[in-house]
Parts: structure tokens; sequence; C-alpha cells
């Protein structure tokens, strides 16, 4: 688990990290775990771990508050290592063991390089659960970081002033869940996300999204 030096935080306030720990924490996980009719299922289901070890659902990543657009696509995918690599090569992602204030700096602060000892993100490569950084960026964040430079120039910066979230905020692999969860979960948290940002802009990111929101 990371150490977070507590004296050295960004101005997160109390509405986003309550929102923050609020969809970490989605009280319907327990409900979609022991139902196969419930919405939620697959996606919730298609995650191995359970328990403590469970990788929670990501609110968002970037700058919320300040963003000048809002990219809103499927769902995050769970932090695995790459084929051939150990275990430890993961992304040190927060699981359902870690405290709330341990999830909400990490969630809120995921490109913030302020953070100590290490940044959550360096050149849009994830701190790893051995305390390196991934040899690549990851591929997603970078495709997006484009769409934002196209729109914002080259200052773009997840850290100020964009932000990415989804329509599912529990994690799986090639969207897996999404299509049956996506009206339970948008409709428990999207428009409170979207409250809490003034940016003029939301960009919808993928056909899943586009169909998940009667878009397309």
């Amino acid at each position: 688990m990371l150490i977070m030096n507590a004296s050295v935080r960004p101005i997160l306030t109390d509405q986003e990290r309550a929102l923050l720990i609020r969809v970490a924490r989605c009280p319907l996980i327990g409900e979609a775990i022991g139902s196969a009719s419930h919405p939620c299922h697959e996606v919730v289901a298609s995650q191995e771990a359970a328990g403590a070890d469970r990788q929670v659902s990501e609110g968002w990543a970037g700058n919320l508050r300040d963003s000048r657009i809002v990219f809103v696509s499927s769902n995050p995918s769970i932090s695995v290592a790459a084929r051939g690599q150990l275990p430890s090569a993961a992304e040190a992602y927060p699981v359902a063991a870690w405290l709330d204030h341990e999830i909400v700096e990490f969630l809120g602060r995921r490109f913030d390089q302020t953070v100590l000892p290490h940044p959550f993100v360096r050149g849009f490569r994830h701190l790893q659960r051995d305390g390196q950084y991934a040899p690549k960026p990851t591929r997603f964040w970078l495709s997006i970081r484009q769409r934002a430079v196209e729109l914002l120039g080259v200052d773009a910066d997840p850290s100020r002033n964009y932000v990415m979230t989804e329509v599912v905020h529990c994690k799986s692999t090639g969207e897996t869940g999404v299509a049956s969860a996506a009206a339970t979960c948008a409709g428990l948290y999207l428009d409170d996300i979207l409250s809490l940002t003034a940016a003029p802009v939301v960009v919808i990111v993928g056909k899943q999204a586009h169909v998940s929101l009667n878009l397309s």
C-alpha cells in the first residue's frame, strides 16, 4: 500500500471527497455479487479479486472541479500486470482494504505530481506495486490527452484542466458488463459528478458510452 504525506494535499472539496468514496464503496456491489439478475452482476463478477483485495470503483481521474473538458468513456479496466510480468508489476491501485482517506487521495490526485513519496502517475506511466513506474505510458491516457490537446492546446494537463470519467465505474476488461450496468451506474453517479465541474465541454468517448447514454 502506498504511504501518502498527509501534509501535502491539493484542495479537494468535501463534496469531491464524499462522492469519490461513495463511488469507490458503491453499496450495490455486495448485492450485485450475490444476485445474477442484478444489472451490475456481470461487471462486478468479472473481477476475480474479492473482499479486501477487490479494486475499488473509480469515480474520475484528473482535475474535476477546474476541468474545461470532461471525457466520458465506458468503464475503467482492471489493473493487472502485463503478460509475462510478476503480479507486483500491476498498478498500485486502491483495493477495498485501503482506508477511505487513502482511496480518496489516490483517486482525487491521480495525476498530481506533488504527491509524496511518489506521484501515482509520471509521464502517463502508472506507479506499480513494486514501486517502479510502468515501462510504457497507458495508451488510453495518451489518446485522451491528444484529444485534449486538440481542444485546449499544448497546455492540456489532467492535473489542471481536463478530467476522465465513465458511465460505469466498476472495473472490467473489454467493457464486460457495461451494457447492462450503464443505466443503473450512470443514474446513480453521472449527474453528481458533472455537477461538481464547471467544464463547458463534455466529450463522449467510444461506441459503448454513446450507446449507454442513448447518443447513437
